[in-house]
């Protein structure tokens, strides 16, 4: 018996192993209205990391917030130096990090980034970080890859 159930979860581990429909969200969230960017992440030795936005800048981005928030949780889940602003981390992380956000976060909210991201009328008082039309092709580009995109 001890044998089967063994079996049975290491084949539920191998069948789930690439199901890319998970949904993660950040553990621990915190509205602070005075950042000066969409969502960062701050260490505090008693709760570990935890994603702070803005969200008056929220409010005005709507959906995709939610993805700017997973972003931004995204470099503590892949491991990266935890910056102190968001246009310290590198290219290749933040493009890593927007890609995990396509990848694991609501679809509807990744499309919203994009269509954000692509529509320079929407930047005016909100900070974004890197090219927006580079960014917006590479998390469209990691939406598609992992059957994530719906816009």
């Amino acid at each position: 018996m001890k044998k089967l159930t063994l079996s049975f979860i290491l084949l539920s581990l191998v069948f789930t192993a690439g199901c890319n429909n998970a949904i993660v969200s950040p553990i621990w969230e915190l509205p602070d209205p005075t950042l000066p960017h969409i969502a960062i992440n701050r260490v505090d030795p008693q709760w570990g990391t935890a994603v702070v936005y803005n969200p008056e800048y929220c409010e005005k981005l709507g959906e995709a917030c939610g993805f700017f928030r997973l972003q931004a949780f995204a470099h503590e889940r892949l491991s990266h130096v935890l910056m102190p602003e968001p246009d310290d981390y590198s290219f290749l992380q933040e493009k890593r990090a927007d890609c995990y956000a396509a990848q694991y976060g609501r679809a509807n909210e990744t499309a919203a980034a994009v269509a954000f991201l692509l529509d320079e009328s929407q930047h005016e008082g909100i900070p974004i970080n890197g090219d927006p039309t580079a960014r917006a092709e590479n998390i469209r580009n990691c939406a598609i890859e992992n059957n994530r995109w719906v816009g």
